[in-house]
């Protein structure tokens, strides 16, 4: 089963899980994690699912609900551990375009349900396609040592934030590095450490911080090169600060010998620009520069010479990464690129840097 990975709101109404035994108890408490209220077609009810009910956490309707029943629903579990009846509820939900899994029956689900790390606001799921349930248990109790049990306050402390930071910073790549410096800053720090009070004030000064810069931004735009090996362009031999660098990218110039897989670490929202710089290179390149680390060394200084001014920039060879450019002019991009990376990159090429 081929699946996409989302996540379902319960503000409208509730989910169903059809069945009230042990299976359809174990179903009913995992989506109270997010739901206010479930409501259970059975008509009886296993003790634990007896005792949500008791806690007014479940509802119970009429077993073997209908097409009434089953309409507008975020999701319906069916877990009466009965075929006929799973297949039957599992059949009015598709007809219906509503989310149905049954457990066990992967034929009969449109949707799985993920092994989750429950950091409150902070939601991790994991999901194998129904293919190995066992390696995404083991990947969640990995993570579950792994993440901080104050994430879910970190989360809510940033979201506290997000209006004043709209007021202030413009979407878009300003706005993305505060966030950037808070999380990865001594804000975050303080903020999992319990100390809230020092955390907002920290907060606070960096985005004071980011919005004088983003005004001289608008006068006097500047920004950053880095130069990171990427080997044969294996992603896996990428280092981790070179992914940090190319999730960060607004733009990505990438040659013909850069496979898809360093690509996927791409944001998004990034722009993917390969073959247009490649064509205008292609007829000398290919007579004049064979050998990648010239190739990159041309791709680099043909984006000099066009003159255009980037917002953040990162350029993929099979040798070498170049990232962040940050709305840089043409002269400021070269004297950039000539202090700090060309002699050094010509060093490593086995040049004199002559």
């Amino acid at each position: 089963m081929r699946t996409f990975p989302i996540f379902v709101s319960f503000d409208g109404k509730p989910p169903l899980v059809v069945g009230g035994g042990e299976l359809a108890a174990v179903k009913a408490r995992l989506l109270l994690k997010r739901a206010d209220l479930v409501e259970v077609a059975a008509n009886a009810l296993a003790p634990e699912m007896a005792a949500l009910e008791g806690e007014e956490k479940v509802v119970r309707i009429a077993a073997e609900p209908g097409i009434d029943q089953v309409r507008g629903r975020p999701l319906v579990i069916s877990a009466t551990e009965k075929d006929e009846e799973d297949a039957r509820v599992a059949a009015i939900a598709r007809a219906l375009g509503v989310p149905v899994n049954v457990p066990d029956r992967p034929a009969l689900c449109t949707f799985a349900l993920p092994a989750i790390v429950d950091r409150g606001e902070v939601t991790v799921a994991i999901g194998t396609s129904a293919a190995a349930p066992v390696l995404a248990q083991r990947l969640r109790a990995w993570l579950e040592h792994e993440l901080h049990p104050r994430l879910d306050d970190l989360a809510k402390l940033a979201g506290s934030f997000r209006t004043r930071v709209a007021e202030v910073l413009p979407e878009g790549p300003l706005r993305r590095r505060l966030w950037e410096q808070v999380f990865e800053g001594p804000a975050a720090k303080a903020m999992l450490h319990g100390d809230e009070a020092k955390a907002r004030a920290l907060i606070g000064e960096e985005i004071d911080r980011a919005s004088t810069a983003a005004s001289r931004a608008e006068t006097a735009p500047s920004g950053r090169v880095l130069l990171v090996g990427a080997g044969p362009g294996d992603p896996e031999l990428l280092t981790m600060k070179a992914v940090r660098a190319l999730k960060a990218a607004d733009v990505v110039f990438y040659d013909r010998l850069v496979g898809e897989g360093v690509l996927d670490y791409a944001r998004r929202e990034a722009e993917l620009k390969a073959e247009r710089i490649y064509i205008w290179l292609k007829p000398y390149i290919d007579d004049y520069l064979p050998t990648s680390p010239f190739r990159t060394l041309a791709l680099i200084i043909v984006v000099l010479l066009v003159g255009t001014v980037v917002k953040d920039l990162f350029i993929i060879s099979q040798n070498i990464l170049v990232a962040r450019l940050a709305q840089l002019s043409t002269f400021e991009l070269r004297k950039l690129f000539y202090r700090r990376t060309l002699r050094m990159n010509l060093a490593t090429f086995g040049t004199d840097g002559t």
